[in-house]
């Protein structure tokens, strides 16, 4: 299968009305378009941009896992965006805990070891997160 011109795209106006394309990252032609005119200019604006977005979304995904099931990938994309939604819920909570033991000696050396611990984790900045995300987990 040959493959489609890499990501990123990104789109521009011709000059001419209705007139569009979308570009490589440096600037190369990919596909050039034209709108229906019957269109707003916002209107012809937005869905250029929205070609654009969807293919640099996919980046990396298979043309034909999309073709196949685009409804799954939608699950996914909600179920990620979920997920972000969670670790930022999480974070604050830990943060707080974090933040409010000085003093409190209801909170243990051990529990506030894996609060930074889960903290640096979700941040990225523990050497433990590189090695998680290299296994998947």
């Amino acid at each position: 299968m040959i493959p489609h011109t890499p990501e990123p795209w990104k789109w521009h106006p011709q000059g001419e009305a209705n007139e569009y394309c979308m570009l490589t990252h440096d600037g190369r032609w990919v596909i050039a378009f034209r709108q229906n005119g019957e269109l707003t200019d916002e209107s012809q604006k937005a869905n250029a941009r929205r070609i654009a977005v969807c293919v640099n979304a996919c980046k990396g995904i298979p043309n034909d896992q999309l073709e196949m099931d685009s409804a799954a990938f939608i699950d996914v994309f909600n179920e990620y965006n979920a997920l972000k939604r969670q670790k930022r819920a999480l974070l604050a909570a830990l943060r707080l805990i974090e933040t409010g033991k000085d003093g409190d000696g209801f909170i243990c050396r051990e529990a506030m070891e894996q609060v930074r611990e889960a903290i640096a984790q979700a941040d990225g900045t523990s050497p433990r997160s590189d090695r998680a995300s290299r296994r998947g987990g």
